[in-house]
C-alpha cells in the first residue's frame, strides 16, 4: 500500500511540474503579447525625433526672421508602422515671395543644405510631383549626411515649399513648407 502510494505521489509530483512548466510557458507568452505592443508605445515617445533636431535651427531662424510657425509634426521613426524618422512643419512669413525665398535659401545654406529649384526640367528626385506644383519648391537630398548613430547612414532628405497661393491674400505673407525625412534605424 505504501509502495502504491508513493508511486501515486511520483506521478501527481510529476503531472505538477509539467502543468506548472505549462503554466509558466503560457504566463511567458502572454505577457509577451501584452507587452509587445507597449514596447513600441514606449519606444515611441521616448526616442527622439532626429528629423525634427535637424530642423529646428531652420525653424529658429525663420522665427527669428518674423516667420511665425502654424504647426510641426513629425515621426521618431522607432514605432512599428514607420522605421524612418520624418518631420514638417509649416510657416508663415511676412515677406514676399521673392525675399521669402532669398531667406528660406539662406538659412538653409547656413545649415549644409544647398536647395535647389524643381523644374519641369529637372525635378531631381522629386519625380512624383506633377508639373503644374513644381513651382516654388526647392530640394537637397545629398549635401548632408546623417551622421546619427543610431540610424543607418545616407543623406538627410529635405525639401520646401514655398508659396503665395497658400497664403492669404496679403502680397507681404508667403507659406513655407519644410520637410525632413531621414535614413531609417539600423
Amino acid at each position: 500500500m505504501n509502495e502504491s502510494k508513493s508511486k501515486k505521489q511520483l506521478i501527481e509530483k510529476r503531472w505538477t511540474k509539467i502543468a506548472l512548466g505549462f503554466m509558466g510557458l503560457f504566463l511567458s507568452l502572454y505577457l509577451a503579447y501584452l507587452l509587445t505592443p507597449l514596447r513600441f508605445i514606449v519606444d515611441q515617445a521616448i526616442t527622439p525625433n532626429y528629423a525634427e533636431q535637424i530642423a529646428k535651427p531652420i525653424e529658429d531662424a525663420l522665427i527669428k526672421s518674423g516667420a511665425t510657425k502654424i504647426n510641426g509634426s513629425g515621426d521618431s521613426g522607432a514605432g512599428i508602422d514607420n522605421n524612418t524618422p520624418g518631420y514638417t512643419s509649416l510657416f508663415s512669413v511676412p515677406m514676399n515671395e521673392v525675399e521669402t525665398t532669398q531667406l528660406v535659401k539662406r538659412v538653409s545654406l547656413e545649415n549644409n543644405f544647398i536647395l535647389k529649384e524643381a523644374t519641369k526640367d529637372d525635378k531631381g528626385p522629386l519625380n512624383s510631383i506633377a508639373d503644374q506644383y513644381l513651382g516654388g519648391i526647392y530640394y537637397d537630398f545629398t549635401s548632408r549626411q546623417a551622421n546619427i548613430t543610431a540610424l543607418k547612414s545616407g543623406p538627410i532628405k529635405y525639401w520646401v515649399d514655398i508659396n503665395k497661393n497658400n497664403a492669404d491674400t496679403d502680397q507681404n505673407k508667403t507659406t513655407v513648407q519644410l520637410d525632413f525625412e531621414l535614413p531609417e534605424f539600423k
